[in-house]
């Protein structure tokens, strides 16, 4: 969980939270995938690191438990969908998206 309280903003805006010595920066999943929504606070940071080995935080909503799942690809009406590279089948039968983390920075550089 991160504490708000530890949230830095620097001089160009970005927020940056301490982690073992180094200021990572602080981006919402919620405000990359829908930036017209209410800015909410989220206490879960989930730490990422893109392919060129930027790490960065994204908090999201809420974070599940580890599962076992089928990876499926989403075929040609939702390829394209941003941000996004796969689904997967939950127990249960729920869908639930893959995120590609890669994508999802980029989305939230250009959106700055």
């Amino acid at each position: 969980m991160i504490d708000p309280a530890g949230l830095t903003t620097v001089a160009d805006g970005t927020r940056v939270f301490p982690l073992r010595g180094s200021p990572l920066e602080v981006l919402s999943l919620r405000h990359i995938l829908y930036p017209q929504a209410p800015a909410a606070v989220s206490l879960w940071g989930v730490v990422t690191q893109t392919n060129t080995g930027e790490r960065q935080i994204l908090l999201v909503d809420q974070v599940e438990a580890k599962r076992e799942v089928v990876i499926r690809s989403l075929g040609p009406l939702f390829q394209n969908l941003p941000g996004v590279s796969a689904t997967a089948v939950l127990a249960g039968g729920l869908p639930a998206l893959v995120l590609d983390v890669d994508q999802l920075i980029q989305l939230a550089k250009e959106g700055e």
